[in-house]
C-alpha cells in the first residue's frame, strides 16, 4: 500500500516538474523575444541619430572640384 502511495506521489511530483519546466521555457522565450525587440529598437534609434548627424553636417559629403573655367 505504501509503495502505491509513493508511486502516486512521484507521478504527481514529475507532473509538477514538467509544468514548471514548461513555465520557465515560456518565460525565457518571452524574455528572449523582448531582448531582441529592444535590440531592434536601439538599432533603429542609432540609425535615426546617424541620419540626423548627416543632416546637421552637410559639408562633410561635399565634393570639391577644380574650377573648369580656369586654365591649367
Amino acid at each position: 500500500m505504501q509503495q502505491l502511495e509513493s508511486v502516486k506521489q512521484i507521478t504527481k511530483l514529475e507532473a509538477e516538474c514538467k509544468r514548471l519546466r514548461l513555465f520557465i521555457l515560456e518565460k525565457l522565450s518571452v524574455l528572449t523575444t523582448s531582448a531582441k525587440m529592444k535590440g531592434k529598437v536601439e538599432m533603429w534609434g542609432n540609425n535615426d541619430m546617424e541620419m540626423r548627424r548627416r543632416e546637421m553636417i552637410p559639408s562633410r559629403d561635399l565634393i570639391f572640384r577644380k574650377n573648369p573655367r580656369r586654365a591649367l
